[in-house]
């Protein structure tokens, strides 16, 4: 384990304990994982809202909304590997590597 996998296994644990001491409780259903996910979507279109209109962010006015959106899929994201168990550290590093390996934009067009 590199220093990156064990700091992000941390912070899964971190934000799935925060949520569920705020009362979300983890429901290892389909439909529980859908809900979640369906979150992680929402957050992602948020940040699309925040780079068509640009702003600050009202609760962190020194941040912009973008950078804020942004965060809070990364925290969806860590909150879901952390409710499920999933080795995101190791699944991200793993898929960097893999990544690096692949032909000049995946040996098709750019949109």
């Amino acid at each position: 384990m590199t220093v990156f996998s064990i700091a992000i296994d941390e912070m899964s644990g971190v934000a799935a304990r925060d949520m569920a001491a705020r009362g979300f409780v983890q429901d290892d259903t389909p439909v529980g994982r859908a809900v979640k996910i369906a979150l992680i979507h929402s957050e992602v279109t948020e940040i699309l809202e925040a780079v068509r209109k640009p702003s600050s962010d009202k609760h962190l006015p020194h941040l912009s909304s973008e950078a804020v959106e942004l965060a809070d899929v990364a925290i969806r994201v860590l909150e879901y590997a952390g409710a499920f168990g999933i080795d995101l550290g190791a699944a991200i590093e793993e898929k960097m590597a893999f990544n690096r390996k692949r032909p000049f934009k995946h040996g098709g067009k750019a949109f």
